[in-house]
């Protein structure tokens, strides 16, 4: 499912994307396409994070990557509730952390099988150290020490985490979270996100381009060559 933003593919923004997802059968699967771990992001963007931080009553899952916070948690223990700063970065294209008050769920050495391989034949995951953390709105993050591409439900069920529990999942991928999400996402979103794996062709810079090319110029034409 998708609505057209941006002159190339059709994504929705973010604010759609979030107000969709709870007008829908859950959970829905946003598909975070600047962050999209498979292409080689840092796994770290909070962009939809941000969003869903704004939200009420949030049943929804994201996963960051972020060593620094998981070292933290481990000192801290199950059940204390720490005023965090989580991924991102100032003045980068993942966006600003995300700050909060979060509690302190579970910790986890991150390693887990998947039985029915999804993508690529993969069945050994090691995401290293990793904490569950709940917002006081009840965001769920996890917080991994390695990056994780999510291609297994097994990331989120080795954690004693439900995926049906949540409306939405955060999948920072494009396709690939297809295969693995599907048995219990009715509904996929891709959401245009900034970041260095952005799918919307408007978002990058260019330094060497002709112009007029379409799609950057609608009018551009193709005269017939002699």
């Amino acid at each position: 499912m998708a609505a057209p933003n941006g002159n190339v593919g059709a994504y929705w923004d973010i604010s759609t994307a979030v107000q969709k997802s709870q007008e829908l059968e859950g959970p829905v699967c946003l598909l975070e396409m600047g962050d999209n771990i498979g292409a080689g992001s840092a796994a770290k963007a909070t962009w939809i994070a941000q969003a869903l931080m704004q939200e009420g009553d949030c049943r929804a899952y994201v996963a960051l990557c972020d060593p620094a916070v998981v070292a933290g948690a481990q000192q801290a223990g199950i059940g204390a509730s720490l005023q965090l700063s989580i991924g991102g970065q100032p003045d980068e294209i993942d966006g600003i952390p995300l700050k909060g008050m979060f509690e302190i769920v579970s910790l986890h050495a991150g390693r887990f099988a998947e039985d029915a391989p999804q993508h690529g034949g993969k069945t050994e995951f090691d995401m290293g150290p990793t904490v569950i953390l709940l917002a006081t709105n009840g965001l769920t993050l996890q917080v991994t020490t390695h990056r994780t591409s999510p291609w297994s439900l097994g990331q989120l069920t080795h954690c004693g985490l439900d995926p049906p529990a949540f409306q939405i999942i955060v999948a920072k991928g494009g396709n690939a979270p297809l295969a693995a999400y599907k048995d219990v996402c009715p509904n996929f979103i891709r959401v245009d996100t900034p970041g260095i794996t952005s799918a919307n062709m408007e978002r990058l810079a260019y330094t060497h381009r002709r112009s007029p090319m379409y799609p950057f110029e609608r009018d551009a034409t193709w005269p017939p060559t002699q």
